[in-house]
């Protein structure tokens, strides 16, 4: 291992921020007067992951850097003001996404302080990112930053490639990375579809019904339209028009299917290890 080279504090208009490299293992600050901490695990890099979704425009993204990319669903959490106003209500959604691995050297990642007891806000390359970390009440509020933090998914091609260009391809094996089998793939292929046939369907293709639904017993309709900003499709059965269909009464896959859309699935790798089939029990 090379002597490590820590790049100086950067000035970023009035703030000059300090790169993870110079904080050390503990760093406190201070926000209104009141006192924060980081505990920075010890290391000279991070494997940062950064998650898109699939079908979206980064969703392909590649470059000699990026040392892994999986496919996974995606599974977010979200709260919302109940309608009565006491309380939050909470739900889930899955989608499916693309993790894309990166090993950026610390000396590259810079805090921006006074972000409070809020995640984890660096500047890497020139852009602005957040780490999801984990923190607590010790000494103040200490946020934890491992050297494995995940990124928030969708972040834009130049927030990508801006992590790119600051990775490194490290040599020798870091990690080994388990392939998805079968029944993950189905499932992954079974969300990517919703939006790769959205935005592919074409009047006069076929919308094929899932679960139980079905309209006077049939599970093929023909697709018409869909009106603008809402969730549902207008199709035509027998000759009658005016069927509204809701997205979530469609098999997606089927309908995929039947129209010759084809599902693209990314290419898993991992440059720094193996990619590992695990058989089915």
């Amino acid at each position: 291992m090379g002597e490590l080279i820590i790049e100086k504090a950067v000035q970023v208009g009035d703030v000059e921020m300090k790169s993870l490299a110079e904080l050390g293992e503990k760093y406190p600050f201070y926000v209104n007067g009141d006192r924060y901490n980081l505990e920075i695990e010890p290391g000279e890099n991070l494997l940062l992951m950064a998650g898109q979704n699939a079908g979206s425009n980064g969703a392909g993204f590649d470059h000699p850097n990026l040392v892994a990319r999986k496919c996974q669903v995606f599974e977010f959490k979200h709260h919302a003001l109940h309608y009565n106003g006491n309380y939050f209500r909470k739900w889930w959604t899955s989608k499916a996404g693309i993790s894309f691995y990166f090993v950026v050297p610390k000396k590259h990642v810079f805090l921006v302080e006074g972000t409070a007891c809020g995640y984890v806000k660096v500047m890497i390359g020139g852009q602005a990112f957040v780490l999801n970390v984990s923190g607590g009440t010790k000494d103040g509020w200490t946020n934890w930053i491992p050297n494995c933090c995940n990124l928030a998914v969708g972040s834009p091609l130049k927030n990508m490639k801006a992590l790119a260009e600051a990775a490194i391809l490290p040599s020798g094996k870091w990690f080994d990375m388990k392939a998805m089998d079968e029944e993950e793939h189905e499932r992954w292929v079974g969300y990517a579809a919703g939006p790769v046939v959205r935005k592919a369907l074409k009047p006069g293709d076929t919308v094929v019904l899932g679960g139980g639904y079905n309209y006077g017993g049939r599970k093929e309709l023909e697709f018409i339209k869909r009106p603008r900003r809402k969730q549902h499709y207008i199709c035509e059965r027998d000759g009658w028009l005016g069927v509204e269909v809701y997205y979530r009464q469609i098999n997606w896959e089927k309908t995929a299917e039947k129209n010759g859309i084809k599902i693209e699935v990314p290419e898993e790798f991992n440059r720094v290890g193996e990619m590992i089939l695990e058989e089915a029990a």
